[in-house]
């Protein structure tokens, strides 16, 4: 049998699927994108606050992976043209990437 290493998304793909989640609020993408999703009212609450997450823009800069764990640094421009880098933590559980922060 052969396996071929690196199969599946990356933490950059895993990343961007979680900060596409926010924005689209699409629970069920955020469930499969975040290590310790928080409830469906909670997610609702916080991706419908003012209706910021709609505007957001969510780009990804790099990553660094070691071993099980990745980093991420995000660029976040919020609905006031407001930038901020913010570093999205990953850990590889059972072959898949999953945000835990």
């Amino acid at each position: 049998m052969v396996v071929a290493a690196g199969c599946g998304p990356s933490p950059k793909d895993v990343a961007r699927k979680g900060m596409d989640a926010i924005k689209h609020r699409d629970y069920d993408a955020y469930c499969e994108a975040w290590m310790r999703p928080g409830s469906q009212a909670d997610f609702q609450f916080a991706t419908g606050f003012m209706g910021i997450a709609d505007s957001m823009e969510f780009d990804v800069l790099s990553q660094s992976i070691d071993g099980d764990r990745a980093t991420v640094e995000v660029l976040i421009t919020g609905p006031f043209g407001t930038r901020e880098k913010s570093d999205v933590e990953l850990r590889k559980i059972n072959g898949r990437w999953k945000i835990v922060n």
